[in-house]
């Protein structure tokens, strides 16, 4: 409410899509990852167009900043009620990403126009762990992994509340690079970590942690009760929406072993999103 301009910047806002019949074929992009799997979008929605057809409906202005000048981009967020940065990073096939940091000096950039900028969101396009050494000086982060030719419309609807946030974590957003496994590019590797990986090692300390994720609105639950059902054990709680905003929750059932067992911490499963409460 009361939001009358936006300020969009850094270059991933306006990312182009990668075809590796035109270049290295292990490549990806900020839409799919690289190798054989990967799928070129055909015209993709970037984050710049989908937030600027968005704020035209809701006669909001967009300031654009589209390159990683941190100057550029602090006089464009000044000028915003809300600055939105968007940054990415990708990875290939048949090798580890070298770190866990964001393309093209995102971490500075993130950091000079927070503070310049009344408020400051970050998008982020990435294909799993990456570091966030901003995270407490910015507002909000929404991010996407490899979110295909609608990233922008994706983005554009969390964002102006069209759909609430649903989504979760699929791996640990690690506090350092300290707190991950170590990337090698030997040609063998002795996976000494065993099941110590992610949210699975007691001594990785987590920026945010696995299974994270918020909405518009809190939730309430009830004591947990477990009872023998077909599938083996089902486990029930209640849960109300005590928020102002609709929106879904998603509980998360963890499994914690007998020390004899060698699982390091509790494991994943399951999980149920409801309905839109």
């Amino acid at each position: 409410a009361g939001v009358v301009s936006i300020a969009v910047i850094g270059s991933a806002a306006v990312a182009q899509a990668y075809n590796p019949a035109h270049g290295a074929w292990d490549q990806g992009d900020y839409y799919s990852g690289g190798g054989s799997g990967h799928v070129t979008a055909s015209d993709p929605v970037s984050p710049l167009a989908g937030l600027k057809a968005r704020a035209k409906t809701a006669g909001i202005q967009v300031i654009e900043s589209t390159t990683d000048d941190i100057y550029a981009a602090q006089q464009a967020a000044a000028q915003a009620d809300v600055a939105i940065v968007v940054a990415g990073t990708t990875s290939g096939e048949s090798q580890d990403r070298p770190n866990l940091i964001l393309d093209n000096n995102a971490d500075q950039l993130i950091a000079g126009v927070a503070t310049a900028a009344k408020k400051t969101v970050v998008l982020t396009m990435i294909p799993g762990a990456v570091v966030m050494p901003w995270r407490a000086r910015v507002d909000a982060i929404a991010t996407l992994f490899l979110g295909g030719q609608e990233t922008g419309t994706a983005f554009a609807s969390v964002l102006f509340g069209d759909h609430g946030p649903t989504g979760r974590l699929p791996v640990m957003l690690p506090e350092t690079e300290a707190n991950t496994v170590e990337p090698s590019w030997d040609g063998q590797v002795t996976y000494s970590e065993g099941m110590k990986t992610s949210y699975r090692n007691p001594n990785f300390k987590a920026a945010f942690p696995f299974g994270h994720g918020l909405a518009y609105t809190n939730f309430s639950f009830s004591a947990p009760a477990a009872a023998s059902c077909a599938k083996g054990v089902c486990v029930t709680t209640t849960i109300t929406n005590t928020g102002a905003a609709p929106g879904v929750a998603v509980p998360q059932a963890y499994v914690e072993f007998p020390k004899e067992a060698n699982h390091p911490a509790p494991l994943l499963k399951g999980f149920k999103k409801t309905k839109v409460l």
